[in-house]
């Protein structure tokens, strides 16, 4: 797990799953997620995010958002698109799940 306790300031604790009809297993259900991980940075913050039944990359995705993290704000979120969209203008990047992912993300966390 690229997130460990030093790292992180929250344990994974969001996770909201609905029931949907099924999709290819290359695309995000957008419905169908939980949080792995949390890194809060200065300016930002990273989530590891989980596509449940997503196959690339075991369905884990590196998003960054601007500003604070706030678990209300994902507990009421029922979707999450990991995608670029008018809808999500918080996010700012996505990276691959990997060490140089993550270590890409935090990095744009801290400057911000």
């Amino acid at each position: 797990m690229l997130f460990s306790s030093k790292s992180s300031s929250c344990e994974p604790c969001v996770s909201y799953n609905s029931c949907n009809s099924d999709i290819e297993k290359n695309i995000p259900n957008l419905l169908k997620w939980t949080i792995n991980g949390m890194f809060q940075g200065k300016g930002g913050y990273v989530l590891d995010v989980i596509y449940i039944g997503c196959t690339n990359y075991e369905g884990r995705k590196l998003l960054v958002f601007k500003g604070k993290y706030s678990k209300s704000a994902f507990i009421l979120k029922k979707e999450l698109d990991p995608h670029f969209v008018e809808s999500n203008k918080l996010m700012i990047a996505r990276f691959r799940p990997t060490k140089e992912g993550y270590d890409l993300a935090r990095a744009i966390c801290e400057i911000l």
